[in-house]
């Protein structure tokens, strides 16, 4: 309800059918270039995902980098 009104008073007011999420799974780290990115959470399980570069080319390495807290 609250963040109803909130976003309304400031002319986005929430639609039906919209995904509101309550919260992060766990930390979120920036993306710095292409490559692969695994994250692990013990409850949960894996999951990971690939960035491309602009020219569609991936990094060099097939190694995923581990998601940490910067």
């Amino acid at each position: 309800a609250w963040l109803a009104r909130a976003v309304a008073r400031h002319g986005h007011p929430l639609r039906a059918g919209e995904v509101i999420l309550s919260g992060a799974l766990g930390p979120m780290v920036p993306v710095r270039g292409p490559g692969g990115y695994r994250a692990r959470l013990d409850s949960l399980g894996a999951v990971h995902a690939v960035f491309s570069g602009p020219d569609g080319s991936t990094a060099a390495s097939d190694s995923p980098q581990e998601g940490t807290r910067p």
